[in-house]
């Protein structure tokens, strides 16, 4: 990841933790989309499918990065 060089190290940090949160997030959706899939029980809802897809659009190192995801 390429950072502008006027950025203080507390902004950099701050900056790596966000993506970092946002790139969990998307595993964790990932994750939770893939196993509810397989599962199978009366009581559960059946996913059929699904797509993960961003809720705003960011460009990169302009934007705040928020984790968040729309799983449909």
């Amino acid at each position: 990841m390429v950072m502008p060089a006027n950025m203080s190290g507390a902004e950099k940090r701050e900056k790596m933790r966000l993506v970092m949160l946002y790139m969990l997030a998307w595993l964790q959706a990932i994750m939770e989309a893939a196993i509810s899939s397989s599962l199978s029980h009366p009581n559960i809802v059946q996913t059929y499918t699904y797509a993960i897809r961003p809720m705003k659009d960011q460009t990169p190192m302009t934007s705040y990065i928020e984790p968040g995801l729309l799983v449909t």
